[in-house]
């Protein structure tokens, strides 16, 4: 076992679950008005099906914010062309923030009732490199375990010779 292996290994492990779980590449932020619909989609695939993703929203007046996650494109959900059921997560006062996933290909719409609007700043996962970063700890803890440390080499040995005793007068 080769444990610098080992350790790099659960590093990537490690990274790699982080990177597919966890909500933490910006994808912009944008600025909406009073009761102004919005739609977005995470960008990549998910292997699961769907990708994490966060909201975090602030307005300088109190009011309330609606946040609808489905299944149907950006494109559908801005033509009002979506079948598919939403799940609508809502929050109230002058900011906030909420974690959930969408489903592959799907998007996040969202309303402010609030005066003036606010501003809604959105993350996601990058869940197709934290994949690509798992697959590629498990080859490396794998290698590591399997492959057999270097035994230290034995130092040379002297050469025999083989000279014939002094003779004797």
């Amino acid at each position: 076992m080769r444990l610098g292996m080992v350790a790099a290994g659960v590093v990537l492990l490690v990274i790699g679950l982080v990177l597919s779980f966890v909500p933490l590449v910006n994808q912009g932020s944008t600025q909406l008005g009073q009761y102004v619909e919005d739609a977005a989609g995470p960008s990549g695939y998910s292997i699961t099906g769907s990708i994490p993703m966060s909201i975090s929203w602030t307005s300088s007046n109190s009011g309330e914010l609606a946040v609808g996650v489905s299944s149907c494109s950006v494109s559908q959900v801005q033509a009002s062309s979506c079948s598919a059921s939403t799940t609508w997560h809502n929050q109230s006062g002058t900011s906030g923030s909420e974690s959930f996933s969408v489903p592959d290909g799907g998007s996040v719409t969202f309303v402010f009732s609030a005066a003036g609007g606010g501003s809604i700043t959105l993350t996601t996962a990058l869940t197709t490199i934290g994949l690509i970063v798992i697959v590629l700890g498990i080859l490396v803890l794998i290698a590591g375990l399997v492959l057999k440390r270097k035994q230290p080499k034995a130092p040379p040995m002297a050469p025999v010779t083989s000279n014939p005793p002094p003779s004797q007068p």
